[in-house]
């Protein structure tokens, strides 16, 4: 049986541990470093900026990604 990304990722989270894993577009990407009650979400629609995508990933749990996923 396949498991969905969904699955892996609430299964990590339950045993409290990190995530940084690529989605389904080389560009996208979900890292959680630690329990946190939020997540900072950037989505693009064309190509991500670079700057903005570095302000992002200063925080513990985020969320990259394209509009389209």
């Amino acid at each position: 049986m396949m498991t969905s990304i969904a699955d892996k990722i609430s299964e990590v989270l339950t045993e409290s541990q990190t995530i940084n894993t690529k989605l389904q577009s080389e560009d996208s990407r979900l890292v959680i470093e630690k329990f946190l009650p939020y997540l900072c979400i950037y989505r693009y629609k064309k190509k991500p900026d670079p700057k903005f995508e570095e302000i992002v990933k200063t925080q513990a749990s985020y969320l990259i990604c394209s509009s389209k996923e």
